[in-house]
C-alpha cells in the first residue's frame, strides 16, 4: 500500500512528522502543490481518494460540497468521505464511496471493504458527468 498526499496547507508539516514517527514515511508520498494534469493522472491510477474530513468547533471547520469526491469520480475512483458538510450530497455510499464518521476504526473498515469489493467504475463515473449542486452538468466543465 503506497498512500500519496497531493497539496499543501497548515498541517503539511506535522503529517510529515506523523509518517515519520509511524515509520510509514517510506510508503508515504508527499507531492506539494500539484498541476491539474499530475492531480488527474493521480486520480486515474488511484485504487482510492480518501477525505474523511470531520467538522471541527475549534477552529470552526466544515467541509463544503466536495468537489473533489466528483473529480475523483470523474475518473472512476472510489472515494472514502467524512459524513459532514456537503460530502454525503457528493458520495453516493455504497456506490460511488463509502461515508464514514472519519474515525479511524470507519476509515480503515472502508479501505478494506473498498479493496475486497469494487464498485462499478462506470456507475461511478456516470455520477460524476451527472451529478452537480445545480442540478445541471456544468461540473462536468470544470473538471
Amino acid at each position: 500500500m503506497h498512500y500519496t498526499v497531493a497539496g499543501v496547507g497548515p498541517d503539511l508539516d506535522s503529517l510529515q512528522s506523523l509518517a515519520r514517527n509511524l515509520e510509514i514515511d517510506d510508503v508515504t508520498h508527499f507531492l506539494g502543490e500539484v498541476t491539474d494534469a499530475t492531480k488527474d493522472k493521480l486520480l486515474a491510477g488511484a485504487d482510492i481518494f480518501l477525505l474523511p474530513s470531520v467538522q471541527t468547533t475549534s477552529p470552526p471547520s466544515v467541509e463544503g460540497y466536495g468537489i473533489a469526491f466528483i473529480e475523483a469520480n470523474y475518473h472512476g475512483c472510489p472515494v472514502i468521505s467524512g459524513n459532514s458538510g456537503g460530502m454525503p450530497e457528493a458520495v453516493l455510499d455504497r456506490v460511488t464511496g463509502i461515508i464514514t464518521d472519519g474515525s479511524p476504526d470507519e476509515v480503515t473498515a472502508a479501505i478494506l471493504e473498498l479493496l475486497e469489493t469494487k464498485l462499478d467504475q462506470q456507475r461511478i463515473r456516470d455520477w460524476a458527468f451527472t451529478h452537480s449542486p445545480h442540478e445541471n452538468t456544468d461540473i462536468v466543465n470544470m473538471l
